[in-house]
């Protein structure tokens, strides 16, 4: 569930949607913290994002058990797959300190027609989609994409992680 389940897909438009996500995120971080620091994030993003969900399934299910209450779907039993997690990550990571607006669309007819539904400030645009996703595509991972943003904002409020690691990397 940690390594396996960011590489193996639902189908090929999960693929497709995950690398063009990827893609914009990955260029636009790698620029600013050069490509030593972007594959430690990205590892760190990979491992750290999957390991999140695993601990929140874990823990939901626990909670469930001891109240009895099983009317949501803590994930526990089920696999999550996709990059969709680190992209989460990395979408928190390049989105954190941004003042700019971005416009939320909701794609219609399979991506090709969009509309225009809401103005949010862009760094709490991952929210957002987290909350959207969940409404339009009921078998995404909530837990998953949820574990990626906790892991972004583990990296960029963490205990200066990223400073040690970029300092470390400098020496190396």
């Amino acid at each position: 569930r940690v390594l396996v389940s960011s590489v193996v897909h639902a189908d090929d438009w999960h693929l497709y949607y995950n690398m063009v996500s990827y893609c914009v995120k990955g260029v636009a971080l790698e620029f600013a913290y050069g490509p030593e620091l972007y594959i430690i994030l990205l590892s760190y993003a990979i491992v750290g994002s999957h390991l999140i969900a695993v601990l929140l399934a874990k823990t939901m299910n626990e909670v469930a058990i001891s109240t009895n209450n099983y009317s949501f779907d803590s994930g526990y039993d089920s696999c999550a797959v996709g990059f969709s997690a680190v992209i989460f990550c990395l979408k928190y990571v390049v989105n954190f300190g941004d003042a700019s607006i971005t416009r939320m669309q909701l794609p219609i007819f399979g991506g090709f027609h969009r509309i225009p539904l809401i103005n949010v400030p862009t760094k709490y645009a991952c929210w957002i989609e987290l909350v959207i996703i969940s409404l339009i595509t009921p078998n995404a991972s909530f837990v998953g994409h949820l574990a990626g943003i906790l892991a972004g904002m583990l990296w960029v409020h963490g205990i200066d992680a990223h400073d040690r690691l970029s300092r470390l990397v400098k020496r190396l």
